[in-house]
């Protein structure tokens, strides 16, 4: 599957030939990493002249991010998963580190097959980033322990983007890496750390991974599949587009039947939230008939984002 992976990547890349494909199986793979993670430690609001920490901190994110291995499949540079973190830390205990009161936007996508488009795949702001580090502190994870509330704040996300990703070109793709995330989560049942209990509030770490491995949901992560391969990768073709917007509205009458069952769903809170602009845009150019039916079922399913979806049928 990531040799699949690395072929949509490289052709949506006009330069890259037959050629150039007959090349990939016969040479040698040059492996590396999963993640091309982009970190920033934002410090701005604390009162403090003591900012190499926050220079190591960040330091230390990208190196345990982007120099590990999450999973045992082999990546080229190429197929790398592009993602960021921008962590606003605002308060430290001590000038040397100590407890960090922070807040993070976790962001990854992934190329359009055939174009220079580049579509979001998660996108979720941690209202409860909030962990322990000591200036020049090295970064242990234990995937079997909880060993500090950092590494486990930066491998579930690390999971939680790796198994969206797989989603994305397979069907129930991720099912290993958010399980993984999942354990994580089991993990922390017992950190002095809020966002990993499910009593706590409904849009945290928990419900994230508990709605994605929900049986229910299931439709929801086909749907994932569906709409990044089958749809957005395909979309080049315009002879396809009333295809697709038909696929389109049928995957979305069936998030229906899941929204109908938990309302309050952060999954669905969370997809719609980066993916309402792209659905706007997709179903523009859709029939009249078929415009009217996407803007219907885009209010009923998600009615927060009215002004957004009033684009498809002004």
């Amino acid at each position: 599957m990531k040799l699949q992976q690395t072929l949509y990547r490289l052709l949506k890349k006009s330069s890259v030939n037959f050629l150039t494909l007959c090349t990939l199986f016969i040479t040698t793979f040059s492996f590396s990493q999963e993640l091309n993670c982009n970190v920033i430690v934002d410090a701005t609001q604390v009162q403090t002249q003591e900012k190499q920490i926050f220079k190591d901190l960040q330091t230390s994110i990208y190196d345990f991010m982007n120099s590990r291995a999450w999973t045992n499949h082999d990546y080229r540079t190429e197929e790398k998963i592009s993602c960021n973190i921008i962590i606003q830390v605002t308060e430290v205990s001590s000038p040397t580190g100590g407890i960090f009161k922070a807040t993070a936007q976790i962001q990854s996508s992934r190329p359009v097959f055939n174009s220079d488009y580049e579509t979001v795949t998660f996108n979720f702001a941690d209202k409860n980033f909030n962990f322990d580090y000591m200036q020049s502190q090295d970064l242990f994870y234990n995937e079997n322990s909880y060993t500090s509330n950092l590494t486990s704040l930066l491998a579930f996300y690390a999971y939680v983007i790796i198994g969206y990703d797989y989603d994305s070109f397979s069907k129930l793709g991720g099912t290993e890496y958010f399980n993984k995330a999942r354990e994580i989560v089991n993990n922390a049942q017992q950190a002095p750390f809020e966002g990993w209990q499910a009593f706590q509030e409904i849009n945290n770490r928990y419900w994230i991974i508990d709605d994605i491995m929900n049986v229910q949901f299931e439709p929801f992560r086909r749907g994932m599949y569906e709409y990044h391969r089958l749809i957005l990768d395909t979309f080049s073709d315009p002879t396809k587009h009333q295809t697709h917007h038909e696929q389109l509205i049928k995957m979305l009458k069936e998030f229906k039947t899941i929204r109908n069952i938990k309302p309050t769903s952060i999954t669905f809170n969370i997809f719609f939230n980066y993916k309402k602009s792209e659905l706007a845009t997709i179903f523009g150019g859709a029939s009249p008939a078929l415009k009217t039916e996407a803007y219907n079922v885009l209010i009923d399913l998600d009615p927060s984002n009215s002004n957004t979806y009033k684009k498809i049928n002004p």
